[in-house]
């Protein structure tokens, strides 16, 4: 059986960013794979990618790039610039320069990748059409966010980090976006995508980090098994072993007053289970993998 190369290998990685800390960041990222970091607001989000992607200096830990260790022993940079060539970056607060017009932007970093001409998926995006030659500060947020989305994978990178990639796209251009990356995905191109709400692009995920307060919490493989089913709440006297080996349960949480039972049955499917003592079901919602959250 051939085992999936990984791609992108974090270890006990810590980082000061002013009074803000990220620390005990483990986890691995193997070739074709889609993670989803999601955490409450202020968790570190962000700030991991930041780090990944060389803007802010980890104090600890090791980050391993395809293979190839970015930085020595005393944490100053090695392989980092070549490393950089392999890497798609999209974020929130990045800034384009609104003087030039979409062409331009899109002819301006495809010479920065070396690249001799602006490549097919940008050409082919059907969300940019009759666009290209308007300026940047005369186009909505929405447009803005795919033009940054496009520019992050224009250069065919192996790995691509997204922070909220859709957050202000309507559900059109969100589809269009969620087909390229699986598409990218099925051709072996790795994604870390941050994510405040769950979206379409949780049905292709391979797993799920959660973080809080800049410490990994847990992280959930197979994410696309939880993301088709749905959530429960039950009564915290429910003897819990009695369906803990079940095909259908993912996970049984502890919480204060109940269990947090995690299922890959749909709702309608899981209401059939009547020795479930349910105290409430839903659709699965992001919150319900952070600390003490159960989405509802």
């Amino acid at each position: 059986m051939n085992k999936t190369p990984i791609y992108l290998n974090v270890s006990n990685l810590r980082n000061r960013i002013d009074s803000f800390t990220l620390e005990n960041i483990t986890f691995k990222l193997g070739k074709g794979e889609v993670a989803l970091i999601g955490g409450k607001n202020s968790s570190g989000k962000t700030s991991l990618l930041e780090t990944l992607c060389f803007v802010n200096m980890p104090d600890e830990g090791n980050l391993v790039f395809l293979g190839k260790k970015v930085f020595d022993s005393g944490l100053k940079k090695k392989n980092w610039r070549e490393t950089k060539k392999y890497i798609g970056v999209q974020f929130q607060g990045d800034s384009l320069f609104n003087n030039l017009t979409v062409w331009e932007t899109f002819q301006l970093f495809s010479k920065n990748h070396g690249l001799e001409e602006i490549p097919k998926i940008v050409i082919s995006c059907p969300f940019l059409q009759g666009f290209m030659d308007k300026r940047i500060s005369k186009l909505s947020k929405g447009k803005v966010q795919l033009i940054k989305f496009l520019l992050s994978v224009m250069h065919g990178p192996k790995i691509v980090l997204l922070d909220e990639p859709v957050s202000n796209l309507d559900g059109d251009t969100r589809s269009w976006v969620h087909e390229t990356i699986k598409k990218m995905k099925s051709n072996g191109t790795s994604f870390l995508i941050t994510m405040n709400n769950l979206w379409s692009i949780g049905g292709i995920s391979n797993r799920l980090i959660t973080i809080e307060e800049g410490s990994l919490y847990r992280i959930y493989d197979n994410f696309h098994e939880y993301y088709k089913g749905c959530t429960a709440k039950l009564s915290s006297d429910f003897n819990i072993n009695d369906i803990q080996e079940k095909d259908w349960v993912l996970g049984i949480e502890k919480r204060k007053d109940y269990y947090l039972l995690y299922s890959n049955l749909n709702v309608s499917r899981l209401l059939e289970r009547k020795e479930l003592p349910l105290l409430s079901i839903g659709e699965i919602m992001i919150e319900d993998f952070y600390p003490g959250g159960d989405g509802r």
